[in-house]
Parts: C-alpha cells; structure tokens; sequence
C-alpha cells in the first residue's frame, strides 16, 4: 500500500471512529437501545470481525472513558455547557481526547489537525476554531 492509500484508509478510519461515537450519542440521546457492534458493521460496511481494529480498540475506549473525557472538556467551555454542545461536535472532542489519552502513538499536534479536518468537513464552517482552541487546553 502506497502512502496515499494509507492515509486515506487512516482518514476514513478516522471518520468511521467519528460517526460510531456519534451513532452512540444518537441512541443514548433518545433512549434507544443499541448494539455496538451492530453500529460499528453500518457505519463501516463489512463484518464486525473484519473491521480495522484500530477503529474498534478507539471507539471501545472512547466509550469506556466517555465520563472522564466529558470531566477533562466541561471546565473549557466558557459560555457553554457539554450538554448543550452538538453531538457532532461531542463526538469529535470524545475520540479525540480518547486518542491522546488512551490510545498509544497519538501526538496531541496530530490529533487536534485531525479533528480540525473533521469538523472543516462536518460542521458548520467556523466550527473549527471552537474545536482547536478546546482540544489544545485539554490535551
């Protein structure tokens, strides 16, 4: 695999991570029972025992530490309260921070340029500065 195609796959996998957490939040918002592996195989389209275990090992532990990582972000948010923040946007502080703190071999520099491209491609089009500025306190 050539370095295009690595870092594609790595930036699908990236948005994959984003939509499952974001999945989650959806249901727990509304009280739906899920299944996580259920979301994980729709969002990524294939089996789950064939999904890239990166975006299983980062999911699962941005879900474990949900609470922890919701503690680390709230006192950032002049202004704002977590609840209030779009799940979207959540979402992307919740794997973000789980990359960083608790995944190996994640720099805070690449994290937060990731989840600036993130929220450049998925929120509304100044969103992004909100995201980085958060992201470099809390990391």
């Amino acid at each position: 695999m050539n370095n295009t195609n690595t870092i594609s796959s790595r930036n699908k996998a990236h948005s994959s991570i984003l939509f499952i957490v974001y999945d989650v939040l959806l249901f727990n918002k509304f009280d739906v029972p899920y299944e996580i592996k259920e979301i994980i195989e729709n969002i990524v389209g294939g089996n789950y025992d064939e999904v890239d275990p990166f975006i299983k090992e980062c999911v699962i532990k941005t879900l474990l530490h949900e609470e922890d990582i919701k503690s680390l972000i709230s006192p950032h948010l002049i202004k704002w309260r977590y609840e209030r923040l779009p799940l979207l946007t959540r979402a992307i502080f919740l794997s973000s921070v789980a990359k960083v703190k608790y995944l190996s071999d994640f720099s805070k520099e690449v994290v937060i340029d990731n989840a600036v491209k993130l929220a450049k491609r998925y929120l509304n089009p100044n969103d992004y500065r909100f995201i980085n500025a958060i992201l470099d306190k809390v990391l």
